[in-house]
């Protein structure tokens, strides 16, 4: 497991204990610095985001090593088709310009229903013709429950599984009160969001 850094915050208006609304430049300095200096590099972002991709981009140049993990758009359940695969790949590639730079670490899908639905294949392929490409180094989904972890695993191979984490709930990295969770034996992208 391996925390990092959410980054909705920093681009939205984001969080229901949220009096402050979107985070201050100096407040998004200063969270980056405190990461890098505790050894977090693992910054979570999407373009659904509002601008927290391009927040990141104005930063993190300056703070070498983080590596980033962006997000597909969210389908809602329509059937994956071509559409849609050019759909992520137009959206990645203006991530990566939001970004300032070439290639990321990690590209989630941000709905894994998308995956497990009609289509979700096709939704994979282009996951992994994005990683066969250069552009990103692992691919993965982002999950909220243990039966998704299993689904996912039991037909994609993934090098990337998301998990929601608090201080008060962590179920999924503990093992959960459901019996049937298993710890996948791959990296987890954690966040508090």
């Amino acid at each position: 497991m391996e925390l990092g850094i959410g980054t909705a915050q920093f681009g939205l208006d984001y969080g229901v204990s949220n009096r402050h609304g979107k985070s201050a430049p100096e407040t998004v300095d200063a969270v980056l610095a405190m990461a890098a200096d505790a050894g977090v590099t693992l910054v979570d972002t999407a373009a659904d985001y509002g601008q927290s991709e391009a927040v990141l981009g104005m930063r993190v140049s300056n703070l070498p090593g983080f590596r980033i993990v962006t997000k597909t758009p969210s389908f809602g359940g329509t059937v994956v088709g071509e559409i849609e695969c050019g759909a992520l790949r137009s959206t990645f590639k203006r991530s990566l310009k939001r970004l300032k730079v070439e290639s990321i670490w990690g590209l989630l899908a941000h709905n894994c229903d998308d995956l497990l639905g009609p289509g979700g294949e096709r939704l994979y392929e282009t996951l992994a013709e994005l990683k066969a490409g250069g552009l990103v180094a692992k691919i993965g989904v982002s999950v909220y429950d243990a039966r998704q972890i299993e689904r996912i695993l039991e037909v994609f191979t993934v090098d990337l599984v998301q998990v929601p984490l608090n201080i008060l709930d962590q179920c999924l990295v503990q093992g959960g009160p459901e019996p049937r969770a298993r710890r996948p034996k791959l990296p987890c992208a954690s966040s508090a969001k």
